[in-house]
C-alpha cells in the first residue's frame, strides 16, 4: 500500500483557464469549469474525462437544475467536449 499513488487534494488547474477562460465564462460556468479541473487536474490522478455523474454528486440542486445549461454553453464556447455524457478538455490553439 505505500507504493500506491493516492490523488492530491490539490488541483494543478492549466494557466490558460484561469487567464484565457474564466474571464470569459459566467459565474456558474467558472464555477463548473473549476469542478471539472478538480477531477481531471488532480495531482496524482491521470484522467482525461470527468462523468456527469461525477459532477452531479458534488453540486446542489439548484445547480443541477441549470447543469446540462451550462454544460452546453461550456461546449458552445469551445473549452470542453462532451461525448456519451463524459466531459473532456479541448486543446486550445493559441
Amino acid at each position: 500500500m505505500k507504493n500506491q499513488k493516492k490523488p492530491s487534494d490539490y488541483a494543478m488547474i492549466p494557466k490558460v483557464i484561469i487567464d484565457y477562460w474564466f474571464p470569459r465564462l459566467t459565474w456558474n460556468e467558472s464555477g463548473l469549469l473549476t469542478c471539472i479541473c478538480m477531477h481531471v487536474f488532480t495531482v496524482g490522478a491521470s484522467k482525461e474525462t470527468v462523468s456527469f455523474e461525477t459532477l452531479l454528486k458534488f453540486m446542489t440542486i439548484e445547480d443541477k437544475k441549470n447543469f446540462k445549461k451550462h454544460i452546453k454553453s461550456l461546449e458552445e464556447h469551445g473549452c470542453i467536449k462532451v461525448s456519451e455524457e463524459q466531459v473532456s478538455f479541448v486543446e486550445i490553439q493559441e
